[in-house]
């Protein structure tokens, strides 16, 4: 058995890609608002045909605050993911969505309820959680760069001019025991793009295009991460016109 949290708003039609594959164990439970809940003949069908149980759960966002109105859906699904684990604890969990804000509840269920769960992943279509391709953390790739930045920071600052035997004999493509997070051709591109020198903003930025499958979720996390729009406007214009180049280096196609 496993459940699938649809965050229908960002997903939409596509997210349910895989839905005639569910077994009557599984469950699915779609949130959705009226900002967009178009049901076409073909979705009509493909639901009453589905053999597992669905549920939809319609977002009430009754506010005078236009980020509390922009982030119901999210907000209530991540509770309702909170109310999962503790009472169904053994059973699979799999939010269907887009939206980078779920790495948090990623984040947080990794660091604090993973010992008493069984999974929690994010995928971007059911046929992706059936077959095991999940999202790329975002807020984890952040964390790993600026661990790496702080590792490469220590590193310059030994001042020994001799490397020691342990050093000496260290693997390439590693620092310290680390595998270095970000492809040299990767970290060459956003260093020559952006006119960079400093390793740690080189790294939180390589870290932002691996994460970001589309422009839109390049410029989501841009803002997330950068706080001065004119400065995430800069940053994206400069990076946009590489995008394509940048994911190529970033996620090598196998």
């Amino acid at each position: 058995m496993v459940i699938y949290l649809i965050d229908y708003e960002n997903v939409y039609i596509d997210g349910l890609t895989g839905l005639e594959k569910l077994s009557k164990s599984d469950e699915v439970i779609i949130f959705y608002t009226q900002n967009r809940c178009g049901l076409t003949f073909e979705l009509h069908r493909r639901l009453i045909s589905c053999q597992a149980t669905l549920q939809l759960m319609e977002v009430m966002a009754i506010s005078t605050r236009k980020n509390t109105v922009k982030n119901a859906l999210d907000l209530q699904l991540s509770m309702y993911i909170g109310y999962l684990v503790g009472r169904r604890p053994q059973v699979p969990l799999y939010i269907i969505s887009k939206d980078t804000d779920f790495d948090l509840d990623l984040t947080f269920f990794e660091q604090y309820l993973q010992e008493s769960h069984t999974t929690l992943a994010i995928c971007s279509s059911i046929e992706n959680a059936l077959n095991g391709v999940e999202q790329l953390n975002t807020s984890r790739i952040l964390k790993q760069a600026e661990s790496e930045s702080e590792m490469e920071t220590e590193t310059a600052s030994n001042t020994e001019a001799t490397p020691s035997r342990k050093e000496r004999s260290a693997p390439k493509g590693k620092k310290n025991g680390s595998v270095v997070l970000f492809p040299k051709e990767l970290q060459t591109s956003v260093r020559e793009l952006l006119a960079l020198d400093d390793q740690k903003v080189v790294n939180r930025i390589c870290a932002i295009v691996t994460a970001s499958e589309d422009l839109l979720t390049l410029n989501n996390l841009l803002s997330r991460y950068y706080h001065d729009g004119k400065q995430v406007k800069n940053i994206y214009h400069k990076l946009k016109p590489a995008f394509a180049s940048l994911r190529e280096n970033a996620v090598p196609q196998k």
